[in-house]
């Protein structure tokens, strides 16, 4: 037997990571704006951004997630990491996708899972400090960290 050879990926599979990394981190400095935090504070934390429908857990029971009704739209499946370091602003949710109920028509689902380099990091993640404490040490909204610290092995 010869040497392995390592395999290139095809280069549109190099461009779409680029532009899926891109979609990722645009996403995460609006998640950042929404908690009142700078566009770049969520830079790093992963996140994972479905192109298409999905169906999510609320309360129970299976709902559809009814982005296929908005063109163009984009949904953000949050998780537990996100959920913890937005000290539960964000919540993690339970999803699927589920297979095409068409013949008719191609549905097509392209995941892109957007994490931080968690494997090779010892980093403390826990909830945001100005989203637990702020001047007076109200918390600015006068939350209390409902989450320890903890680092992802």
């Amino acid at each position: 037997m010869g040497p392995r050879r390592r395999c290139r990926p095809p280069s549109v599979l190099l461009e779409y990571g680029t532009a899926a990394r891109g979609v990722a981190g645009w996403a995460l400095g609006l998640l950042s704006e929404a908690l009142g935090l700078e566009r770049g504070r969520l830079a790093g934390v992963g996140t994972r951004t479905p192109t298409a429908a999905c169906r999510a857990r609320l309360g129970g029971r299976w709902v559809d997630v009814p982005c296929r009704r908005l063109a163009g739209a984009l949904v953000v499946n949050v998780g537990d990491l996100l959920e913890l370091v937005s000290n539960g602003r964000f919540r993690s949710v339970e999803h699927r996708v589920l297979a095409n109920r068409s013949r008719d028509t191609a549905r097509v689902y392209m995941a892109c899972f957007c994490d931080a380099d968690v494997a090779r990091s010892t980093r403390l993640y826990g909830p945001i400090a100005e989203l637990t404490s702020g001047p007076g040490g109200d918390g600015g909204c006068g939350a209390r960290a409902l989450y320890r610290s903890v680092t992802v092995t």
